[in-house]
């Protein structure tokens, strides 16, 4: 059985122009780029491993984890590296961590361009199927993603958390403290609105009392009304009885109390004294005719005696 061979640069190392049972070598200058492959079937074959490539691998996997472990135990950052295989139909993979810089991404070892958003690469092509032909070398930073930067945060934590926890106190005690003053300015309050509603009850019975004055005044200033109106009545009667006369004027012959008033018998009274004298003189004329003595006396009140001189 005859073992076929390809030889020839690793960026012109086709899969799916192998055979079943072909080796592929491929002898760049560059020894990282110094690779073999067993073809299976056409587009089928496997990378091989050799001793010197494996202990370096581990070695540098090795170192890598040291320093990754470092990083994430004490804060810093560490470099490492990734592989992806390709499908010659995806453009974008997407990274373990993502990096604070990108040292460079490699398909099939030859430097290539790319695009970065947070953890994703993005080529401009898709890589030819193959294992682990894809490769991307980045650092990582994790100062601020470590059990150094937990603990750290853990012990501020705390002590934030005891200065709370103090505040906490003071701000019940400070609470329990407004709530008793809160407590009697209640109390207060309600003796207050007590006292106010005792005092409007007082102002309501003094109003009403006021009120009841109000219309007893209102009642006796109509009585002094009507009083002083009868009054009038009154002294213009008066007035009658007395002088004859109404407010200044003369009561006419026709009203009762024309003779029966102080003026009418005063007049009457004259009438009757002007007649006794008139009477007088007569009896004295007689007297004189008859030359008889007789002496005629008024006695006054319109009685007249007759007696022989």
């Amino acid at each position: 059985m005859a073992i076929q061979m390809r030889r020839g640069q690793l960026a012109n190392y086709d899969k799916n122009k192998m055979l079943a049972g072909e080796w592929g070598i491929a002898i760049d200058s560059d020894t990282e780029r110094q690779k073999a492959f067993i073809a299976f079937a056409p587009g089928i074959d496997k990378e091989v491993l050799f001793a010197e490539d494996a202990a370096e691998q581990i070695s540098g996997a090795t170192t890598a984890a040291t320093e990754e472990a470092e990083a994430w135990a004490h804060g810093d950052k560490f470099d490492t590296r990734e592989y992806f295989s390709g499908d010659g139909a995806t453009t974008s993979f997407t990274l373990a961590y993502e990096p604070s810089s990108v040292s460079g991404v490699f398909v099939d070892n030859v430097r290539t361009t790319y695009t970065r958003s947070g953890k994703t690469i993005t080529l401009a092509t898709a890589p030819q199927s193959s294992s682990n032909n894809v490769r991307v070398d980045y650092t990582v930073n994790v100062s601020t993603d470590n059990a150094k930067y937990y603990k750290d945060s853990a012990q501020s934590s705390a002590y934030n958390a005891e200065v709370n926890a103090s505040a906490a106190q003071t701000s019940s005690n400070t609470a329990v403290q407004k709530a008793g003053e809160a407590s009697n300015s209640a109390s207060q309050a309600q003796s207050s609105a007590s006292t106010a509603t005792s005092k409007a009850s007082t102002a309501t019975s003094a109003a009403s009392t006021a009120t009841t004055k109000a219309n007893q005044a209102a009642s006796s200033a109509s009585q002094a009304s009507s009083q002083a109106t009868a009054a009038g009545n009154y002294a213009k009667v008066a007035e009658a009885w007395a002088v004859g006369t109404k407010d200044g004027t003369d009561v006419p012959s026709t009203d009762p109390q024309y003779h029966n008033n102080a003026k009418y018998y005063a007049d009457q009274m004259g009438t009757i004294s002007s007649d006794v004298s008139n009477l007088k003189n007569d009896m004295t004329d007689v007297k004189n005719r008859l030359n008889t003595g007789l002496v005629v006396t008024d006695q006054g009140s319109g009685v007249v005696s007759i007696s022989l001189a």
